[in-house]
């Protein structure tokens, strides 16, 4: 008895779960699974395994169908959804270099753990390229390459006829005397810079910064004269130097198509800064463009074949542009996003301005309005007035390639600049100046969203590239991949992981995938009005009505033209022509229009015997001469192909393209007949003065609106030079490398 009140006492049940407690807790659990066997309900499976995967795949065949037949107008409400993008837009407005640490925030006292590596480069990525056709303003003071050019040449598939960013080409520009941007020496070969090379040269071992002295007059006019130039004066507004381009610049005619991508900075840094071992601020800091290799392919069609080689766009037909064009237009893209290397400037047009298709849709939050721009022009303004101010020098480094040797990188100086609330005031009073005290413009709202912008460097960056060297009715599709300076370049060869790490100065990204096709329209496109029968021993005659992109102005012609069998669609016709650099839209004589395609045959069906034919339900309101059918033509086009044309299957592009021709000379449309109304009419005044009672006429009203439009020529008066671009430099070689200041 003693024993078992032992057994049962507390130090006794202790002693006991220590020895056995592992076996009742086991017996526990062997309890608990007999239990659950013996109380389950055990059933066999009687489906087959692959039962499942034949309901998915069935399952997969309806959504598919379903996609297929989804009507087109139902799809049209449901707009194409990327994450993608959504994503990309928001990280490009946020930037963690405000937070980083501009050294390390702590180094392992053993020093490096692992030796560097090779960064992943990333390609540029969402191509797009767009196609279209404008009127640059050069330099006429020698002779270039690319008149000879501009003379010969001009969906996923884009063609610069149905493109849906088309108004581009023909919207108004804002009157270039209220942008304010700041020239960077005149318009003179000399200009007011010297760049000094340092004895790197052209070399990739960080030798190639320019220092950039600036002492001209920031208020100097690019077009110097022009400006004082009267209207009324002989040879003024009807072709002189009043209203048309003076004798030192011309208007260029030409076809050329936007390509555009985007290369994702920030997680190139991240890359590197994982690769090197280092800090985002350091990484940011290795991170150089050096130039890009531009590819192409051409073929005949949309459609292709696009089995051919690519070949190398040669970047200097664009660098010819840049350099005789008489300015920069201001960019609508924010500097933030921006690279001088990678982005190429936009030179200045006489008609239709540079914004959609010089963008991309995935920046488009860093788009400029009209009047952020101007505050940007301003701001560009300031610094360079800083630097001459202070006689200080800018320098910068300017790679062997790309667009770094045609404009200075501002983004450098920006953010800097924006810091300092006194220059910020100093900026605030410049935009009062430009818009007004009275305008509604919040200067200090407008200064603050572009200081946001300046503060995302670091994210997206915008690769831009306009091809001039493009030939009317082919189709085109590009790809290209960026060449970066070698981050370990230089560095032992006991702090990498392997040798080839170090080797060669360059990296290059690897090739972006090809972009959408875009398509250069013909110069000409013609529509089948009417046919009319034989007569005599004439055979059917052929009435086009014909629309051609007259190159000898830059705009469209159109004229309604009758032709035989066997001859070549076009002819001479008298028609109005817009010549935007003259500012004359007159009615010209012998004007010519031609192609390439010749017409075959014709068809005509006149009277038909009702008789024979009782069960056509001809239309109401016809003559007995007329039978109703739709006349037909037969062409050979250039490329040998037999098509048919008539007035209805082509309607919808006929609609298109007088669309476009009304766009283009709607602006102008005060000037049309200006030299007739002035022979006709019995006094000068009528036309260019005032009238009796000292009352603006209706001429000189209607000078003073195109002068405020911007379009055409009375678009460059009073124009300033835009304060970022190297212009008509000459250079010297130093021999010694420029400091930094």
């Amino acid at each position: 008895m003693a024993g078992i009140k032992d057994k049962l006492s507390v130090e006794g049940m202790k002693t006991l779960f220590l020895k056995h407690g592992e076996k009742i807790i086991l017996g526990l659990v062997a309890l608990f699974v007999v239990m659950s066997l013996v109380g389950t309900q055990w059933a066999s499976y009687k489906k087959v395994p692959g039962e499942l995967t034949n309901k998915l795949t069935a399952a997969d065949r309806i959504i598919e169908n379903v996609n297929n037949t989804w009507p087109e107008e139902e799809k049209k409400n449901y707009p194409d959804f990327s994450p993608k993008a959504q994503v990309g837009q928001m990280l490009a407005s946020m930037s963690s270099a405000p937070f980083t640490y501009s050294t390390p925030f702590w180094t392992p006292p053993g020093g490096q753990k692992e030796p560097f590596k090779e960064p992943d480069y990333l390609p540029v990525v969402d191509l797009i390229a767009t196609p279209g056709r404008t009127m640059l303003a050069q330099n006429n003071t020698e002779d270039s390459e690319m008149d000879e050019d501009s003379e010969d040449s001009d969906d996923e598939t884009t063609t610069d006829e149905d493109d849906e960013e088309g108004d581009d080409d023909f919207a108004k520009r804002k009157a270039s005397n209220t942008t304010g941007n700041t020239p960077l020496g005149g318009s003179g070969t000399g200009g007011g810079l010297t760049l000094s090379f340092g004895g790197g040269g052209g070399g990739l071992g960080g030798g190639y910064e320019q220092e950039i002295s600036n002492f001209e007059d920031p208020s100097s006019s690019v077009l110097g004269n022009y400006t004082e130039a009267s209207e009324g004066e002989e040879g003024g507004m009807m072709g002189g130097s009043g209203m048309a381009l003076p004798d030192s610049v011309k208007g260029v005619p030409v076809r050329y198509i936007s390509v555009r991508g985007i290369f994702d900075l920030r997680k190139q840094v991240l890359n590197y800064a994982h690769a090197l071992q280092t800090d985002i601020t350091s990484a940011e800091k290795m991170v150089k463009f050096i130039d890009f290799k531009l590819e192409r392919q051409v073929a005949d069609s949309p459609q292709g074949p696009w089995d051919g080689e690519w070949e190398t766009v040669d970047i200097s037909v664009a660098k010819d542009y840049l350099t005789h064009t008489i300015d920069f237009d201001q960019d609508p893209v924010s500097q933030g996003v921006r690279d001088s290397v990678i982005t190429m400037p936009l030179p200045a047009r006489l008609m239709g301005v540079w914004r959609n298709k010089v963008n991309h849709p995935s920046i488009k939050e860093f788009e400029l309005s009209d009047e952020e721009m101007e505050a940007e022009a301003a701001l560009n303004r300031k610094i360079i007035e800083e630097f001459r101010k202070n006689r200080e020098s800018i320098v910068q480094e300017i790679p062997p390639g790309g667009f770094a040797d045609q404009q200075i990188n501002m983004a450098q100086f920006q953010d800097s600049f924006l810091e300092d609330k006194g220059n910020r005031k100093k900026l605030g009073k410049d935009v009062e100046d430009i818009f007004g005290k009275d305008s509604k413009i919040d200067s200090e709202k407008l200064i603050e969203k572009i200081k946001e912008q300046v503060d995302a460097v670091g994210n997206l960056v915008l690769f831009r590239y306009i091809d001039f060297d493009i030939e009317p009715g082919k189709s085109y599709q590009y790809r290209v991949r960026l060449v970066l300076r070698n981050p370990n370049y230089g560095v032992p060869v006991d702090q990498v992981n392997t040798p080839s790490v170090v080797e060669g100065q360059i990296r290059e990204t690897p090739v972006s995938d090809s972009s959408n096709v875009a398509t250069v329209a013909e110069d000409y496109a013609y529509f089948l009005s009417m046919v009319r029968p034989p007569r005599g021993s004439a055979s059917e005659i052929a009435e086009m009505l014909i629309y051609e992109w007259f190159d000898e102005s830059g705009t469209l012609i159109k004229g309604k033209l009758a032709m035989e069998l066997g001859d070549y669609i076009g002819g001479k016709q008298k028609t109005y022509v817009l010549r935007p650099d003259q500012m004359t839209f007159e009615e010209e004589d012998d004007v010519l229009f031609k192609s390439n395609d010749l017409l075959i045959d014709a068809m005509f069906v006149g009277r038909l015997d009702r008789n024979l034919h009782s069960d056509l339900k001809a239309p109401a309101g016809l003559s007995r001469h007329e039978s109703g059918i739709t006349p037909e033509a037969l062409v050979l086009d250039r490329e040998g192909r037999l098509k048919e044309i008539d007035p209805i299957s082509l309607a919808s592009l006929q609609k298109k393209y007088e669309s476009n021709y009304k766009k283009e000379k709607s602006p102008f449309e005060d000037l049309k007949g200006a030299n007739e109304k002035a022979l006709t009419s019995t006094d000068a005044n009528d036309l260019f003065g005032e009238d009796e009672g000292g009352a603006m006429s209706s001429g000189s009203s209607m000078m003073e609106e195109m002068m405020q439009s911007g379009m055409g020529a009375a678009g460059l008066r009073g124009r300033k030079g835009n304060a970022s671009r190297l212009k008509g430099v000459k250079s010297k070689r130093g021999s010694k490398r420029s400091s930094r200041k």
